[in-house]
């Protein structure tokens, strides 16, 4: 193997529309040996997630970004085919920081073994990887969900949020799902078991419907979406209600770049709820607790999970673009080669 192929950006993509695959170059260059304390993997899955988007604007965001010319940044899962860190050995699964490529380096603190026996190998970048410890530690640090309480869950179908109503339900919780579409709706009522959801994009009054579907109110908001329905829930707030900003997906979108996330504080007052933003690196030093806890659940069969899979590393930009426009269920990842017999 002395040939890579990566996707570099072009420019980064200001707020005022999605990013496309003009926005990127596809890059032969030739493959890097490792150095003392890398491994050389060859990537089997690209892990999609919105915030990429955040990493390509050049607006302030909570991490750096990535510049013109500079390798797009991503996890994977891959094969170790060379490696100078100890512990690891060709032929081994990880998962680590590798960036939109077919074959390069990782290295510490990232990099860590995936055990595939506890878990298909795709879910070390879904369910027990970010989207997975995410809904783990945002809902039950920040959400404080109880037995008996109202879970509304924006973006119900995505990675985070399908994690996020099965570990509420788990919690003893009621689960209400809003999702985009018709076929993610069942998905979220069939499959992840919430007990009832509903299609923003159909439904004439959305305020109104959460109304109905939570007569005493919304006890934990966990809301990855922003944007309009971030408002239809406000007033459905229960005393002291707790809010988790897990993500604004909606204001990806150019119409709502300019829209404000809260327009009415007097309902955070009247209902004296706690609003608190979440990001899952503040709970590194816990991830093996979450992982454990996950992947028991996943193998005991309370957890389910489903991935939307493009092949080949061609289509890395355009499934981003689809994740960013609802397109996907469940995961997005792309894959690049074959697993492993």
């Amino acid at each position: 193997m002395t040939q890579n192929r990566r996707w570099t950006l072009r420019a980064p993509v200001d707020g005022v529309r999605l990013p496309t695959e003009a926005d990127f170059n596809l890059e032969i260059c030739p493959v890097d040996a490792p150095a003392a304390g890398e491994v050389l993997v060859r990537a089997i899955y690209l892990s999609m997630d919105p915030y990429m988007r955040g990493r390509i604007s050049p607006a302030r965001n909570y991490s750096a970004g990535v510049a013109a010319g500079q390798l797009m940044t991503g996890r994977a899962v891959a094969e170790v085919i060379d490696s100078r860190l100890a512990g690891f050995a060709p032929g081994d699964i990880v998962t680590g920081e590798l960036g939109w490529q077919e074959i390069g380096l990782m290295r510490p603190p990232t990099v860590r073994k995936v055990d595939c026996t506890q878990a298909p190998m795709a879910s070390a970048l879904g369910l027990l990887g970010l989207p997975g410890l995410t809904a783990y530690f945002a809902l039950l640090d920040l959400g404080l969900p109880r037995p008996g309480d109202t879970v509304l869950v924006t973006a119900a179908s995505g990675a985070v949020g399908s994690a996020v109503g099965q570990i509420a339900r788990l919690a003893g919780c009621r689960t209400i799902a809003v999702a985009g579409s018709a076929a993610k709706i069942a998905y979220c009522l069939d499959e992840l078991r919430y007990e009832a959801a509903i299609d923003y994009r159909s439904e004439p009054d959305l305020t109104a419907a959460i109304g109905r579907l939570a007569p005493r109110g919304i006890d934990v908001f966990f809301d990855s979406a922003g944007g309009s329905v971030h408002q239809a829930v406000l007033p459905h707030l229960a005393v002291h209600a707790r809010v988790v900003i897990c993500g604004v997906m909606s204001q990806y979108n150019p119409i709502a770049q300019s829209q404000p996330s809260v327009y009415n504080l007097r309902h955070l007052l009247v209902s004296r709820a706690q609003v608190k933003g979440f990001l899952a690196h503040d709970f590194e030093h816990r991830f093996d607790e979450g992982r454990s806890r996950l992947g028991q659940w996943l193998r005991e069969g309370a957890l389910h999970c489903r991935e939307t899979i493009s092949q080949g590393i061609e289509q890395a930009p355009a499934a981003l673009h689809a994740l960013l426009t609802g397109d996907n269920v469940g995961k997005q990842l792309v894959q690049v080669a074959q697993e492993p017999r």
